[in-house]
């Protein structure tokens, strides 16, 4: 379970901030445990102050009255109808294909079937504010710390400092080398982001390493740039109901993020992630029917047909590593692709026209796991290399590791005084 979002605290000290921007007296800063409402800003993908977050954010129409359900209704009667032709070439009975067609029809036509993602997905999150004098640090160490070796057209090797333009693959061919330039010259934002994750997330493991990944080059954001969720190691959220509900079916995920974008004055904006409320999808109840036994509509021949024969079909209640291999789990990963082509499609302002979506900004410097629950983009219009802004967008959990990363790992020592191992890379 959650804890209680109304009573709890963070503190996250700012070691050494007492030598920065003129600052001559080293302070204790609070930060808030925040519920949803507080950590969303209205939408603003431009550098205009961002008003105070709303609360308001659950009075959205009934999902039939939005008028793009037709085209949310045949995008997934064309993406089930895909993988049904596909292993229907090998079915030797027709009169099951056939019946089979016309329950998944049945279900996806019924406006029943449908659901708004909305302010009760958003719910299911945590997020806690951070200390925005950290992130400065890392960008200041990123512009003024960061080297990586160059080779000029002579065969000489020299040192390259920051470059807003850099690219992915500058990122990427240097991991290590730039992570620990990051880690070494700004611990405290690493050391911070532990203590928020710590206090947020319902899922810590004491002694295991804290995996974080950071982003800052333009390329990366642009291709995050529509509206989608994500994957999380074969763990879409697509469908799913809230942590209690009945039946859960995944644990709580254990992978948070802070988004903060700084100009070249190093004045901060607002450019956190976007969540666009009010997406329709499957209800959990449509889910059950297209994939699993219990679903009543679908015979486990015919799920089988549907789905292959290596996908489970009753997979039992709570246990994820079943959930993550069964038909459920291949039916959210096609939904939640279809949805995010109509979501691209049609376009934001068509679908921010209806008045059935909601479209806001997670708070700068706000460590939180929304974009699990609801289809969220990057802000990747608000910082210009050009005018040497910088976005950074990082990431902690303590799950997997990347394949083929390689990672700059370090023991931090947190303002409690206890130790924490972290292994830091771009991705």
């Amino acid at each position: 379970m959650f804890p209680d979002l109304t009573r709890l605290q963070l503190s996250i000290g700012s070691p050494g901030a007492e030598h920065r921007s003129g600052r001559s007296a080293k302070r204790q800063r609070t930060a808030n445990l925040l519920q949803p409402g507080q950590a969303l800003c209205r939408y603003a993908r431009n550098r205009a102050p961002v008003p105070d977050p709303i609360p308001e954010l659950a009075a959205l129409p009934p999902v039939s009255e939005d008028p793009f359900l037709e085209k949310y209704k045949m995008a997934a009667q064309e993406a089930i109808g895909k993988i049904l032709t596909g292993k229907a070439f090998f079915a030797m009975d027709d009169d099951t294909v056939a019946e089979t067609r016309r329950v998944v029809q049945q279900i996806i036509s019924d406006t029943s079937s449908w659901q708004r993602q909305d302010y009760g997905n958003l719910s299911r999150g945590t997020a806690v504010e951070l200390e925005g004098q950290h992130s400065e640090e890392l960008v200041r160490a990123l512009r003024n710390d960061v080297r990586v070796p160059t080779i000029d057209s002579g065969g000489t090797v020299a040192d390259e400092s920051y470059d807003p333009s850099w690219t992915f693959k500058v990122y990427r061919r240097n991991n290590r080398l730039i992570s620990q330039q990051l880690v070494d010259n700004a611990e405290s934002f690493f050391a911070g982001m532990v203590q928020g994750f710590n206090q947020a997330s319902p899922c810590v493991e004491q002694g295991k390493p804290y995996v974080i990944h950071y982003r800052f080059d333009t390329t990366s954001f642009k291709a995050t740039d529509v509206f989608h969720m994500d994957a999380l190691w074969n763990t879409r959220e697509y469908g799913h109901q809230k942590q209690g509900a009945d039946p859960p079916f995944f644990a709580p995920l254990d992978s948070y993020t802070v988004s903060f974008c700084y100009d070249d004055a190093l004045d901060k904006f607002e450019c956190g992630t976007e969540v666009l409320l009010g997406v329709p999808t499957l209800t959990p109840t449509a889910m059950l029917q297209l994939s699993h036994v219990n679903g009543g509509m679908l015979q486990p021949a015919q799920l089988k047909l549907l789905w292959g024969n290596s996908a489970t079909i009753a997979p039992e209640v709570g246990e994820n590593a079943e959930w993550r291999k069964s038909a459920w789990q291949l039916l959210a990963n096609a939904m939640q692709k279809c949805t995010e082509s109509v979501v691209a499609e049609t376009g934001v302002e068509a679908l921010l026209e209806t008045e059935c979506y909601i479209l806001h900004k997670v708070k700068t410097n706000v460590l939180s796991d929304y974009a699990h629950y609801v289809f969220h983009r990057a802000d990747a219009t608000s910082a210009d290399p050009a005018r040497s802004d910088v976005r950074c967008f990082a990431n902690i959990g303590q799950g997997r590791e990347e394949q083929n990363t390689d990672y700059y790992e370090k023991t931090i020592t947190l303002n409690t005084g206890t130790e924490a191992t972290i292994k830091v890379a771009w991705n």
